[in-house]
């Protein structure tokens, strides 16, 4: 392997041997004389190490990605708003809407959930249950989050949006990287009529059903409750049917605790 290190030591080469005399010993050799070799090798190491401490690179960065992104749009013209709501939307507006949904999508990719779900059970009267937690949330005016782009089209305003990643939030992300954590889609849907706020109910029942159809896969029988957490992989695809909004997502759950029912 190559050293990265200049050498700074050298041998010189050694002096033929002189013959043997019997004269009387010259007197040893008086105190070094500044400018030794030996203090000039003392000073071309202290170089060395200052040059390989300042050369730029040598700092190990973290892996990830250096950035997260998505596609959001928002109708200008949204067939179903409230008394005392702006209509039509204007740019400005829509894009706080969209940059709110941003916020929550993108601290899901970044940070993830805690859920705990109970699965229904007729035979024990037992309704489903699903909770998520948001481990942690890009906060409202953070400079790393930023629009690319924008466009109009048939009444609906697209953009595309920007999250540049810090090192820790790069390092959390590899930490996902592992091919044991389990990778599932699904889609889950939201009433139109609740309005463009509708698709972060759409997102987490989605999220909902991937969880339980992972873990129909994990066990025969119903658990009593699971916990764990789970990470958007990529900015959910939004699309609107039969009334009303869908959200198709790809995420990674990690399963932390399945409780069984107890046997008697």
């Amino acid at each position: 392997m190559t050293s990265r290190f200049p050498s700074v030591y050298s041998r010189a080469p050694a002096a033929p041997s002189s013959p043997i005399s019997r004269a009387p010993a010259a007197p040893g050799p008086g105190p070094r004389a500044p400018g030794a070799p030996l203090k000039v090798l003392f000073v071309v190491a202290l170089a060395s190490v200052f040059v390989f401490l300042t050369v730029p690179g040598q700092t190990q960065k973290s892996a990830g990605p250096e950035y997260i992104d998505g596609r959001f749009w928002v109708d200008l013209e949204p067939p179903v708003s409230s008394e005392g709501e702006e209509y039509p939307l204007s740019e400005d507006t829509a894009i706080e809407l969209l940059l709110e949904e941003a916020r929550y999508v993108f601290s899901a990719m970044l940070y993830g959930f805690r859920f705990r779900y109970v699965p229904s059970d007729n035979g024990r009267r037992i309704e489903e249950e699903f909770e998520l937690e948001a481990i942690s949330m890009v906060e409202r005016g953070d400079e790393r989050l930023s629009v690319l782009s924008t466009r109009v089209e048939d009444l609906r305003l697209y953009a595309q949006l920007e999250y540049r990643l810090a090192d820790f939030q790069r390092s959390r992300l590899a930490g996902w990287e592992s091919n044991r954590v389990e990778s599932v889609g699904a889609e889950g849907e939201a009433p139109f009529w609740q309005g463009h706020g509708a698709r972060i109910p759409a997102i987490e029942d989605a999220i909902r059903r991937a969880v339980r159809g992972l873990l129909q896969t994990m066990t025969d029988n119903k658990p009593r409750e699971a916990r764990g957490s789970v990470l958007l992989l990529e900015a959910p695809r939004i699309y609107i049917r039969s009334g009303g909004y869908r959200a198709r997502v790809n995420v990674k759950v990690k399963v932390d605790d399945i409780r069984p029912y107890e046997v008697y």
